[in-house]
């Protein structure tokens, strides 16, 4: 075996340098010391595959990874080691029509009708589900006021996490739960009855990847 020691390889015309042994590209590198990649970006990412050069790793900033996919940032993890990428999923929604609910999840047909914010389209308004991207913490918080018994459920998974309870007229009802998911979880709201009155101010639901 032959052993060469080289301080720098440089190429001499164009701007790659391919090391091949006699059956082709050599299969395997073995580095022992540390291997330095340039930062590379969302569409030309410095570590990638085969054939697929906008696809791969790439370092946006100091002390920070993220992944392309197709040249569209697919994943980025922030220095603290926190998934912020799908950007901090988030719905918040409110409402302001007269509500007559039981034993109903809170959708688009009998609840929500202003979605306020949807980072990422999480949240399905005609199922009323909020679809986890990532995992992760996750915060679940209802408020209305009513004009009658209220008792409404925050589930995941169809499980119910927390409840919240009125039996009298006029009551503001709020519940709060923040729960750890896994990826695909979905979260909702279950009504086993609720009935308000108009009000935008009194009627808020949000959905939210804490970290």
């Amino acid at each position: 075996m032959s052993t060469l020691k080289v301080n720098s390889i440089e190429a001499n015309t164009g701007s790659e340098i391919d090391i091949n042994s006699t059956l082709g590209t050599i299969p395997s590198i073995i580095i022992s010391g540390v291997t330095t990649v340039a930062a590379g970006s969302t569409a030309a990412p410095s570590i990638t595959p085969t054939g697929d050069s906008d696809t791969g790793i790439f370092f946006p900033s100091a002390d920070t990874i993220a992944i392309a996919e197709g040249g569209t940032e697919a994943l980025r993890i922030d220095s603290s080691g926190r998934v912020t990428m799908p950007y901090q999923p988030i719905a918040s929604l409110s409402d302001s029509r007269t509500n007559s609910i039981t034993n109903a999840v809170l959708t688009s047909s009998n609840f929500y009708d202003t979605v306020g914010l949807n980072q990422g389209n999480h949240f399905n308004a005609s199922t009323g589900r909020f679809t986890c991207p990532v995992a992760g913490v996750y915060r679940i918080y209802f408020r209305c006021s009513g004009t009658n018994a209220i008792n409404v459920r925050l589930r995941h998974n169809g499980g119910v996490v927390n409840e919240a309870y009125a039996n009298t007229s006029n009551t503001s009802v709020s519940s709060e739960v923040v729960i750890r998911c896994n990826a695909d979880d979905y979260l909702d709201i279950q009504a086993a009855s609720l009935y308000t009155v108009g009000g935008s101010q009194h009627k808020q639901v949000t959905f939210q990847l804490l970290y």
